[in-house]
């Protein structure tokens, strides 16, 4: 089976390309055969992009495949309300919404504004700016993703949704949840991915976070005993635990905007631990070119690293294909099902049973 993996970006240019992972999946084991950056002197990347996605062929003979996206898939329930762009009900449906949004809002600049636009009332913050709503959808919420109406700093997620999924709404690609196959069959079908997800099962805690539990500890009993004279050692035992808590989030990290050997090694431990065959997503990750892996290790931004990752959520949900592709039937939750039907799922073991046995 062909696995693609995309890591998508709203804006690609040297240096951040789009980049497709081309897998193949041959029973467990997915096999790297290449990193594609679309675009060329001819065609520009979201050009080539939405090519792909109709059904232009880069490789011959390949026309069926399912494909991990890092995109958001739609946007959250309070938004679709809010806006009018379709009827919030259970006949209500991600193509109808997504098509009037287009509509509605023909250039990017038009979709920013309404999104900027829609701020809480009378509240206002201390640099005198109104304070912007940015609901997130509940796969969000869950995933702890940005919101899909994020489009003024960085990551520019409301940009990659609104650059992204018109070309999926223009093609024909299944969308489970979201829009099944007209014919009953599932050729070319794109599920949701969050590469982070898979990142940071494989990432290894850093004594920090043992240190900073315990500081925590100790901060609780320093307020039991605290008085006026103590303040300024409770103030320097905060400092200490705001630092801890730095040197904590940046042990996780994998991607960096410069050299770090932290964050390589990190990098390295991911593609080492999806080598095996025990890892949570049933595949085993190998590559076809050591060139290519050890890009994906070398990479500071992750962004080759982050398009294998795509491919091996993408590969775990095809191993789930006649149980939902991986996303929960929320069978004893009607409306939560109408929910995602219209938001979209992040597609990943970790999301399956958030809900437990109902989900």
């Amino acid at each position: 089976m062909r696995v693609f993996g995309l890591d998508f970006t709203s804006s690609p240019k040297k240096g951040k390309p789009l980049t497709l992972a081309k897998c193949k999946l041959n029973g467990q084991s997915l096999t790297v055969e290449g990193l594609h950056e679309f675009g060329n002197e001819a065609i520009k990347p979201l050009e080539d992009y939405a090519d792909w996605l109709s059904g232009a062929k880069y490789w011959e003979g390949e026309d069926e495949w399912i494909a991990g996206i890092d995109l958001p898939f739609g946007m959250p329930l309070a938004a679709i309300a809010r806006f009018s762009w379709g009827e919030v009900s259970e006949n209500a449906s991600w193509q109808d919404y997504v098509r009037e949004l287009f509509a509605k809002y023909t250039t990017l600049a038009d979709f920013e504004k309404a999104i900027k636009d829609w701020s809480y009332p009378n509240e206002i913050s201390e640099a005198g700016n109104r304070i912007k709503i940015q609901s997130k959808r509940l796969t969000d919420q869950v995933a702890h993703a940005q919101s899909p109406m994020k489009v003024s700093d960085n990551p520019h997620v409301g940009k990659m949704f609104y650059r992204g999924c018109k070309a999926i709404l223009d093609s024909s690609v299944v969308l489970p949840t979201l829009r099944p196959p007209a014919d009953g069959r599932s050729k070319r079908v794109a599920i949701e991915a969050y590469p982070r997800l898979v990142a940071q099962r494989f990432i290894p805690e850093q004594p920090a976070f043992d240190e900073l539990v315990a500081t925590k500890r100790e901060r609780i009993e320093a307020r039991k005993k605290l008085d006026k004279s103590e303040a300024e050692q409770l103030a320097n035992l905060k400092a200490e635990i705001r630092g801890l808590a730095a040197k904590a989030k940046l042990s996780r990290r994998y991607k960096e905007a410069g050299d770090n050997e932290l964050a390589r090694n990190n990098r390295q431990s991911i593609v080492q631990s999806l080598s095996e065959s025990s890892n949570p997503y049933g595949v085993q990750l190998c590559f076809e070119n050591d060139a290519d892996k050890a890009d994906c290790i070398a990479d500071p931004k992750a962004d080759k690293l982050d398009s294998v990752l795509c491919a091996v959520q993408a590969a775990w949900s095809f191993s789930l294909r006649d149980e939902g592709y991986g996303i929960p039937s929320f069978r004893d939750h009607s409306l939560l099902r109408q929910q995602i039907a219209l938001e979209g799922w992040i597609v990943d073991p970790a999301m399956l049973n958030v809900f437990g046995d109902s989900a």
